[in-house]
């Protein structure tokens, strides 16, 4: 008699039930609901609470864009034409073959100093980086970087930018600034990204994890589908 007491305790409570119904149920509307619960934990728990410890609002991020990948596409990469496309990385010594004159010749960059940084041999569409907030007076030349680009409407309907650090110097009243460039693009965006000021710095990558965000990339096309672009 108590045993059944007790279960009828249980079922008569309203949050309990509802808990069995989202996780132990077989109806589509449990499966929506296990869906919306994991989508409200994860925005709105477990991205700030990631976000607070790593110091900033965009803890993880999607590359959705080849701007900073190390391959021939549609026969071009940086400013050159070329006949051959691959589906592979280039190796850094044909890379820099393709893309170096310009580093050397706007940023006093050599190939060795470009072969030292982080991220050497690019980063790939589909890459997820988890990010840290770092304090932007320790950024150097050559860090990857996450950041609010100048085109306010562009950050708007795409988000931040991930680029390399070309550029850095502080202006009279002690802010940092940082000129960026993707290692797939011809030059330094001008009006883009030849002047990011250390407020509109989100963060550094501090790890990467491939093909993850193939599933973003997914909902990123589909996005720009709907707006026809």
């Amino acid at each position: 008699m108590k045993k059944q007491k007790k279960k009828s305790k249980e079922e008569k409570n309203p949050i309990k039930k509802f808990w069995n119904f989202i996780w132990y149920d077989d109806s589509l509307l449990s499966y929506i609901l296990n869906l919306l619960v994991a989508f409200i934990f994860i925005k709105f728990i477990f991205f700030p609470s990631v976000g607070f410890i790593l110091n900033n609002d965009y803890p993880v991020v999607a590359i959705v864009s080849g701007s900073m990948q190390h391959k021939i596409v549609e026969h071009r990469i940086c400013d050159k034409y070329v006949l051959k496309t691959t589906t592979e990385n280039l190796n850094f010594d044909s890379w820099w073959n393709y893309c170096g004159e310009y580093y050397e010749k706007s940023f006093n960059l050599t190939k060795k100093d470009l072969n030292e940084f982080e991220y050497s041999n690019g980063l790939n569409i589909g890459d997820v980086m988890v990010l840290y907030g770092k304090n932007p007076k320790d950024i150097e030349v050559g860090e990857v970087l996450i950041f609010e680009p100048q085109n306010k409407i562009f950050f708007k309907n795409f988000g931040p930018v991930i680029h390399r650090v070309v550029k850095k110097w502080k202006d009279e009243n002690g802010k940092w600034h940082f000129q960026t460039k993707g290692d797939f693009n011809p030059k330094s965006g001008k009006n883009f990204e030849d002047n990011i000021i250390e407020d509109k710095v989100i963060g550094v990558p501090i790890l990467r994890v491939p093909y993850l965000g193939y599933l973003k990339l997914i909902l990123y096309k589909g996005y720009l589908f709907i707006l026809n672009k």
